[in-house]
């Protein structure tokens, strides 16, 4: 009687758990795709008495079941590629993705070969200056070269 108390105290405490996960997971789902009825929100972000049914109907097909793909593939037949806030894995969505990345490259890029110049250009004007006060030094002692032979 004992073991059949602790198991059933067991399960209860494990059922918060589980709909708290999924209820997380749902959220996940939520915030990333966009919100066919506010533009630029996400759909958990979505005030709208709309998004909320949209949600609702999210969740049941969830509890019945279906996997975020299912339920991905299902908004994206009903709304549109839009929906997805990831790009498209074609062409055009991966060149969209990955430009920011390239640019930022070209730019770290273009900056540390102009550290390089500079500071090459600087060693050498340090060159030159050093040189300048020995120039006259070498001028007289040539001349005095010359005069003593």
């Amino acid at each position: 009687m004992k073991a059949l108390f602790w198991l059933l105290s067991f399960s209860f405490c494990l059922v918060p758990v589980f709909v708290e996960s999924s209820s997380q997971d749902l959220k996940l789902f939520y915030q990333r795709v966009w919100s066919p009825y506010c533009k630029g929100n996400s759909l958990l972000e979505c005030p709208s008495g709309t998004a909320e049914a949209l949600r609702d109907e999210i969740r049941r097909r969830y509890e019945a079941g279906a996997s975020f793909e299912e339920l991905e593939a299902f908004l994206i037949d009903r709304y549109g590629s839009e929906v997805k806030m990831l790009p498209t894995e074609d062409f055009r969505g991966s060149l969209a993705y990955s430009i920011p990345y390239v640019l930022f490259y070209l730019a770290l890029l273009f900056l540390v070969i102009y550290w390089a110049s500079r500071i090459r250009s600087l060693s050498q004007s340090k060159a030159s200056t050093h040189d300048a006060p020995n120039q006259p030094r070498r001028e007289i002692e040539s001349e005095l070269d010359e005069r003593l032979l």
